[in-house]
């Protein structure tokens, strides 16, 4: 199965009923595709399932990859979504630095254009 193929699982995967066994087949599917493609949206996104199928810890240690730009919205509202239930002042942290990183975006492509 190449990435495009198990891109359009992933995508799938996200019509069904929210369920653990949804989360499982997502991880296994996330498992594959960073296992062709190293990338730190696909690490992001697994971090994210890896939270969903009650892996909090280890989703925490994935977000720690080097590779992972932590100056991103991705990232930071990740670990607010994982952090909600631990540390909501962390977690409100996180979610502030989000917004300001997604709102720098936008600004820096308004002025750049």
């Amino acid at each position: 199965m190449g990435e495009f193929q198990i891109q359009a699982l992933i995508v799938w995967n996200h019509t069904l009923e929210d369920s653990s066994d949804k989360w499982d087949r997502m991880l296994e599917l996330y498992n594959k595709l960073l296992s062709i493609k190293l990338n730190p949206i696909v690490i992001i996104n697994r971090a994210y399932v890896l939270y969903r199928c009650g892996r909090s810890d280890e989703a925490i240690q994935e977000l720690n990859n080097d590779i992972i730009d932590k100056n991103n919205y991705q990232y930071n509202l990740t670990l607010a979504n994982i952090y909600k239930n631990i540390n909501i002042n962390l977690s409100k942290s996180y979610f502030e630095l989000a917004i300001f990183w997604q709102v720098s975006q936008i600004l820096a492509k308004f002025y750049l254009w």
